[in-house]
């Protein structure tokens, strides 16, 4: 997928959150890389850049080379926490992920979520100050691009009505039963690429009847079907596994479609209260 800057985001993306321990982490990010992964999602709060930061340094000794690929971070909402003005927070949060990384840039930056804890009052101009370092950062070379994860279209319209460049990507829920279909035409009418995160919803898209009927007579696993769907909703799937013939099959998404009628009963899936329960949407939806 293609950023309105040019910059090109290797699909699928592997995820890195909740890996296991140190070594598992650093096992199943080689394992990936092994398997043809070259983008590869992280963030502060997951707790483990360190780990990923020791695995890409063995991936780029001898797999690939660091330019061949996407490393995503992001700005944890425990950086703002406390913090009205998000700027120096911003600069301080990003050259700790550096560090923790070993990297000289990464390619991808993104804000984790909208309104950090007790910022419900003030996330607009948190938003925007923060926003404000991002922008310095991309125009210093050390980001490649920058973008928001989590966001609704409020919180999008704050930061384009503040700022001199948009959000590049959107990180945010996209499986079976919770899709934002309107968020997603939103992002995509203003240029914004759109990324899925939790496809499989953490293994509970494998109890759904319908996609396992559909798995059936297309010969595809589950996960393939769930991920071809965000592909064909024009998104870039986030996916983690942990063993070489899963990773390479949510590989094999790309040289075959899911038909209209079939896309029509995923759709049907939808529904508001089939999100993944996390405390954070319960702040965003406050504001």
């Amino acid at each position: 997928m293609q950023l309105e800057n040019g910059i090109i985001i290797p699909a699928p993306g592997f995820g890195t959150c909740k890996l296991g321990n140190r070594t598992e982490t650093m096992d199943k990010i080689i394992l990936a890389a092994q398997c043809g992964y070259r983008h590869f999602d992280t963030a502060s709060a997951y707790g483990n850049e360190e780990d990923v930061g020791k695995a890409l340094r063995i991936i780029c000794g001898g797999i690939c080379k660091r330019e061949e690929m996407f490393i995503a971070g992001k700005l944890s909402n425990d950086d703002l926490f406390h913090v009205e003005d998000g700027y120096y927070a911003t600069f301080n949060a990003f050259n700790r992920t550096l560090e923790r990384l070993q990297l000289d840039y990464i390619d991808l930056y993104l804000i984790h979520w909208p309104v950090p804890r007790d910022a419900e009052p003030y996330w607009r101009e948190l938003n925007i100050s923060t926003w404000d370092a991002m922008e310095e950062l991309y125009h210093s070379g050390r980001i490649r691009a920058i973008g928001v994860s989590n966001f609704d279209k409020r919180h999008i319209d704050n930061i384009m009505l503040h700022s001199n460049i948009k959000p590049m990507v959107n990180q945010i829920e996209i499986q079976p039963a919770y899709q934002q279909r309107p968020l997603i035409d939103y992002c995509k009418k203003n240029g914004i690429c759109v990324e899925a995160w939790g496809p499989l919803k953490q293994g509970e898209v494998f109890q759904i009847e319908e996609l396992k009927e559909m798995s059936s007579r297309y010969g595809k696993t589950v996960s393939q079907l769930c991920l071809r769907f965000c592909i064909q909703l024009n998104t870039l799937p986030i996916v983690k596994c942990s063993n070489r013939e899963r990773m390479i099959e949510n590989m094999d998404v790309f040289n075959w479609g899911i038909t209209k009628e079939d896309m029509d009963i995923v759709y049907a899936l939808d529904r508001e209260d089939g999100r993944f329960k996390n405390y954070a949407y319960t702040r965003r939806d406050q504001c």
